[in-house]
């Protein structure tokens, strides 16, 4: 083999690892299949499995898995060229529940609902029972609340804490966020 084919094809692998590290950090399934794919293919080497997340974004009212946008984590960059490039989303699973939402953009649906993928966030309904077709929003300890109660004009009437519904005094959003927020500060002391 000529030793610049060589050279180039070690190059090529190099810079796939980098490419797979970056989308991992992105979380478009389709990055990480090709680059995963380009790393086999390079080293050999069958990189671990993505872990699930507990929180996903779908273009998809029934979070169908073949119309996945992304899995969102409490890191996750809403404004990240994933986020606002993907097509709207549709539905949101929260912890394996399929939550038929409003269609939203994508960089919106990721600020509303990014605290859910933390097992202990609040979530907030527009609905004294907490119907599952009322979800508006997930609150936990990182939430921003004033950019939360910017994209998030409905009130709040129940939320789900602890995995239980509360039908609470009806506030709006960043009244409602700073109250759980603060829940989130207070149990960790």
């Amino acid at each position: 083999m000529n030793k610049y084919f060589i050279a180039l094809l070690l190059s090529f692998c190099a810079t796939s690892v980098f490419a797979q590290s970056n989308c991992m950090n992105s979380c478009s399934q389709e990055c990480i299949k090709a680059a995963q794919q380009i790393l086999v293919n390079c080293s050999g080497v069958t990189p671990a499995p993505t872990p699930s997340a507990k929180t996903a974004l779908y273009h998809s009212d029934s979070c169908n898995d073949s119309d996945l946008i992304a899995n969102l984590k409490p890191g996750t960059d809403c404004s990240s060229q994933v986020m606002t490039s993907a097509q709207r989303t549709w539905g949101i699973k929260v912890r394996g529940t399929c939550y038929d939402v409003s269609d939203l953009e994508t960089p919106l649906a990721c600020v509303k609902f990014k605290a859910a993928s933390n097992a202990s966030a609040t979530l907030f309904y527009h609905s004294d029972s907490c119907q599952t077709s009322e979800l508006i929003a997930a609150v936990d300890e990182s939430t921003d609340c004033d950019a939360l109660s910017k994209v998030v004009t409905d009130r709040v009437w129940g939320v789900v804490t602890d995995g239980q519904c509360v039908d609470i005094s009806d506030a709006d959003m960043k009244a409602a966020c700073v109250r759980y927020k603060d829940a989130f500060v207070t149990e960790k002391k």
